[in-house]
């Protein structure tokens, strides 16, 4: 028999079926969330905001365990420069149209590329980026 639960949500409230559901966490890891992790190094950590949203999400699995749900924890490891490129708080563009600056160089004969992660260790990635200019 299926154990459904409402959730009050907008535009409308959801149904689930807690028996066949289970809680994603993605990505909660110091690094993005903490004093001292890479958001906080490229200046992108707001601290309120990463308080109210583990505050948030400790309650949600918090109550998925309770009602005996799974809980599944997801952690970014590999394929840093593909995220990197896309990210909405690294603003790697932004970067590189600055570097442009330095050299008076026009952002529109730059070329960025990140290369591959190298893991120094388990706290330390370095990803090379690669900024080229094109000649018009």
């Amino acid at each position: 028999m299926a154990n459904v639960v409402v959730i009050p949500a907008e535009p409308e409230p959801i149904s689930i079926d807690i028996g066949r559901t289970a809680v994603v966490v993605v990505d909660m890891q110091n690094s993005f969330c903490k004093k001292g992790g890479m958001m906080d190094y490229v200046g992108k950590l707001d601290v309120r905001q990463a308080e109210q949203v583990t505050m948030a999400c400790r309650a949600v699995v918090r109550t998925a365990r309770r009602n005996e749900m799974t809980v599944v924890y997801l952690r970014m490891t590999y394929g840093l420069p593909a995220v990197f490129a896309r990210h909405p708080m690294i603003d790697l563009n932004g970067l590189i149209n600055a570097i442009g600056q330095i050299l008076n160089t026009p952002d529109s004969s730059l070329r960025g590329h990140l290369g591959q992660t190298e893991a120094r260790s388990s706290r330390l990635h370095l990803i090379p980026l690669t900024v080229s200019i094109q000649a018009d």
